[in-house]
């Protein structure tokens, strides 16, 4: 009897939090077209915004060349974190060409930034770039 309530007050309890969590989601999702004016216009934190959410597949389509395309925008602004998750795509091969040195590029211009972490990236794509030449 006791496993009962408790098995009861336990599907309670998960269907409540599904509840708000499901709640949460619907009232913080993201809408790319909050950010697409700004980002056109040259807004470097909604270019990275969306890019971040194309890559992500956040509140739009999964699309890593759209990504690139967002990143590869606030990078070249200066905006560090785009500038260091472009390098990490270029690396992987996600949405262009895997390129160790134009990954290295990116890392560097995060490292110059202050970026941390971004140290062993940089080493190891300029390692791999200079066997790939």
């Amino acid at each position: 009897m006791l496993t009962s309530i408790f098995v009861i007050i336990s599907m309670i309890a998960s269907a409540m939090a599904y509840s708000t969590l499901a709640e949460y989601n619907s009232q913080n999702e993201k809408n790319p077209s909050d950010y697409l004016d700004d980002a056109e216009q040259g807004n470097n934190n909604a270019q990275f915004t969306l890019g971040i959410m194309y890559k992500e597949g956040d509140g739009v389509e999964q699309d890593d060349i759209q990504a690139v395309t967002w990143l590869k925008k606030a990078a070249e602004q200066g905006h560090m974190e785009a500038q260091f998750t472009l390098g990490n795509m270029c690396e992987k091969g996600q949405g262009v060409a895997q390129d160790n040195i134009r990954a290295a590029y990116w890392y560097k211009k995060a490292a110059e930034q202050g970026r941390s972490n971004t140290q062993s990236n940089l080493t190891f794509a300029s390692k791999t770039a200079s066997h790939d030449i």
